[in-house]
């Protein structure tokens, strides 16, 4: 097996991006890379994906070499892919940069193609798939033959939605690409599955529930019960054993409490006091357990916390690393390993960019007080040159 590896990642646009991965290159790096060469901003949004020998989407964790987690999941090709895809979702008006609300299109419409996203209703569907239209073709032109236009360009286009959609696409006219982006944004962000991440658990081979951890909290779908949502506020700790996924949770009523048979059920709940309670899920392995504890944390850190420097304090994978990183502190960056990969909360990636924007405009109307203040001090001089060479030619 070779020292490096070739990554291949493709981007939002569906464009392909090729480094040379050695053991020590982490995955910040190769995004930081990226998000350099295209120009984008508020990178904090964004992750790479790969899909693991079992078919299940994973996240890299950006803060690790990239190297050991692809051996941790048996991929030992030379050559693999994976994508750069939104992995934090905010609500449109957070976005600052028209590059990322442009990005952030791109993702909900690879949703669209990929189902992932529920349209209660035939009306906003049309309206959503109409700003895909109209972003995508410009103004609605009657001559051109727009079914196979739309057939290309529209997610998940049918037949049957042709005539509803020419005429809602013929009402977006003179609305610009950059507007009908927006304005699909605005439509999907009111959805349920909103930047929502869903962790499904098995018993027996079988789905029996879903633990969907989106903005705003924790949500527990199961069938024949009402589904049960847990704010982020009122997390106290998480931790994992083996498959076993334990929530300590305050003011979690009674009125919130599964009915469920304890022999037979993937989640338990235990009143340890009238205000804690542990709520523990059975995943089917410990690699599931895993995955939803590190999205449930990183959740929590993103949009429920101020900071997020102190999320955990970096561990080394034996006591050698450990002793190698004190002796040559150049090497205890590759050497370090971290459980969780959030570099910025929600409030420090808006209040950072939102400075950058300030600082930015703020730099640009003082260059253009000097360019004016340039231009007033030579124009009398140019007429006044003007005026003796008059005076000399009469």
């Amino acid at each position: 097996m070779s020292n490096s590896k070739t990554l291949f990642v493709t981007l939002l646009d569906d464009s392909k991006m090729k480094f040379e991965v050695t053991r020590k290159t982490l995955g910040i790096d190769i995004l930081d890379q990226i998000c350099e060469a295209k120009g984008i901003w508020e990178r904090d949004y964004f992750s790479l994906q790969f899909i693991n020998l079992r078919g299940e989407k994973r996240w890299f964790n950006n803060k690790n070499p990239l190297h050991p987690q692809l051996l941790e999941e048996n991929i030992r090709s030379d050559n693999f892919n994976c994508q750069m895809r939104v992995k934090f979702f905010v609500p449109p008006q957070q976005l600052l940069i028209t590059l990322t609300k442009h990005l952030f299109y791109l993702e909900l419409k690879k949703r669209l193609h990929e189902e992932t996203l529920t349209i209660p209703t035939h009306k906003e569907l049309i309206r959503v798939l109409a700003c895909v239209a109209q972003s995508e073709m410009g103004d609605f032109q009657p001559d051109c033959d727009l079914e196979i236009l739309y057939r290309s360009i529209i997610p998940c286009y049918k037949e049957s939605i042709f005539g509803d959609l020419k005429r809602q696409h013929a009402m977006l006219r003179l609305t610009t690409k950059t507007e009908a982006e927006v304005l699909l944004l605005s439509k999907l962000s009111q959805l349920t599955e909103y930047g929502e991440d869903t962790h499904e658990v098995y018993q027996h081979g079988q789905h029996v529930m879903s633990l969907i951890i989106g903005m705003g909290g924790v949500k527990v779908v199961m069938s024949g019960q009402t589904d049960r949502r847990i704010p982020f506020s009122n997390f106290i700790s998480a931790r994992v054993n083996n498959n076993l996924l334990h929530i300590l949770v305050e003011n979690f009523t009674r009125t919130q409490e599964l009915e469920l048979e304890p022999t037979e059920s993937p989640i338990k709940v235990v009143s340890n006091t009238h205000h804690l309670s542990e709520v523990t899920v059975h995943f089917s392995s410990v690699d599931r357990c895993w995955h939803a504890y590190r999205s449930l944390t990183e959740r929590i850190v993103f949009y429920d916390r101020q900071r997020a420097d102190d999320i955990e304090v970096p561990h080394f994978k034996c006591r050698w690393h450990s002793f190698v990183a004190k002796i040559h502190p150049s090497r205890a960056q590759t050497l370090r390993l971290y459980n969780f990969d959030v570099a910025r909360t929600s409030k420090e990636t808006y209040d950072s960019t939102w400075n950058i924007l300030a600082t930015d405009v703020g730099e640009r109307n003082a260059s253009k007080k000097r360019v004016s203040i340039h231009q007033i001090t030579c124009i009398p001089g140019a007429l006044l040159r003007k005026r003796t060479t008059k005076k000399k030619t009469n």
